[in-house]
């Protein structure tokens, strides 16, 4: 980015390259080891201007775990095409999990966010970022079970707690394992697809 490409962002937009750059640093580095400097610098801003946008590293924080909940939320919706049941399109998402660096990065933030929820900011936010997706995952199940393609002896609202579960131990075996880790990351989720599956869909 070059200093003419900076003076032209908008105030919103500035905000969009700061958060964008926070979420890859705070994902790479964890809270304690992201440095705002450095945040800043990947935002193609100065520190000062990025005090400017958020008061302080855990505000920044906070706001940047819900702008990538934002962003993924979209992202999941993007990947459904047009046309296509829920239930093909969460094993297609599932498919592309080892190769999305968003899914991974959120994970990581959910985890860091665990760690940090003793700051009220960073407690809130986290508390969205996940009522966000167990509300996603609730309503798809329940379709699911209503259309007779989920087993309706479950219960939706402790699926969408599992998936958090599963998002979690993704986020846990990427920091652990790293790269290698990668390929083994689907098989979770599609065990618990498998597990909920109505065996009578599969027959028809």
């Amino acid at each position: 980015m070059t200093p003419e490409t900076r003076s032209r962002l908008t105030s919103d937009e500035r905000r969009t390259a700061i958060l964008t750059a926070a979420r890859h640093v705070f994902a790479r580095r964890g809270f304690h080891g992201a440095g705002t400097a450095e945040i800043a610098r990947e935002a193609g801003c100065s520190e000062p201007m990025l005090y400017k946008h958020f008061a302080s590293k855990q505000a920044l924080f906070a706001a940047t775990l819900e702008d990538a909940t934002l962003c993924l939320r979209d992202r999941i919706h993007a990947m459904f095409e047009e046309g296509q049941s829920e239930f093909d399109g969460i094993l297609a998402w599932v498919e592309k999990l080892q190769h999305d660096d968003m899914i991974l990065e959120v994970s990581r933030l959910r985890m860091l966010g665990i760690t940090l929820a003793d700051d009220p900011e960073i407690r809130a936010a986290l508390e969205r970022s996940v009522a966000e997706m167990r509300r996603r995952v609730t309503g798809i199940v329940t379709r699911l079970q209503e259309q007779g393609q989920a087993r309706t002896d479950v219960d939706a609202e402790q699926i969408g707690w599992l998936w958090l579960g599963f998002v979690l131990a993704a986020g846990f075996r990427f920091a652990v394992e790293g790269e290698q880790a990668l390929p083994e990351i689907p098989k979770l989720p599609k065990t618990l697809i498998t597990l909920m599956t109505n065996p009578a869909s599969e027959e028809v």
